[in-house]
């Protein structure tokens, strides 16, 4: 992973920050930040990112905004996409699946509560673990 080029492009500067911190612990380190959706464009016009990452809701152009202007650049489908939202509805999370993100793209969602990981399709995790822990015990045979 380590040449990656990454676009960080999120309006909240603590946001930027902690995802790069992030990023940098599992050591990417070609990083580039934009602070709103103009800035994001340019910047992706310029270096086509491995990796995406962006805020649906910035000033000027938004998340879906910017990745709709990207669509017609063939070089988008190389990139991994994930948007960052505050703001989960239904419908919001059809657009941007339908629309922009390919099978191995993301969606973050926060704050993380049990109708946001229902919406986003997560995976029941405890479900899968409560069968895993709990295995049925074997019929002892008749002692003969």
């Amino acid at each position: 992973m380590a040449g990656m080029q990454i676009l960080i492009a999120d309006d909240n500067v603590a946001m930027r920050a902690m995802l790069e911190k992030f990023i940098e612990k599992i050591g990417v380190f070609d990083i580039d930040f934009a602070g709103n959706g103009n800035e994001a464009l340019r910047m992706y016009r310029q270096r086509h990112h491995d990796l995406l990452i962006i805020d649906n809701y910035m000033p000027g152009k938004n998340g879906i905004d910017v990745l709709t202007e990207l669509q017609d650049d063939p070089l988008i489908q190389r990139s991994h996409i994930i948007m960052i939202t505050g703001q989960v509805d239904k419908e919001l999370v059809t657009t941007i699946r339908s629309k922009f993100l390919k099978i191995d793209d993301l969606i973050l969602a926060y704050p993380v509560n049990a109708d946001t990981h229902y919406m986003l399709g997560a995976p029941n995790r405890r479900s899968r673990v409560q069968r895993r822990s709990a295995p049925q015990p074997r019929p002892r045979s008749p002692a003969m």
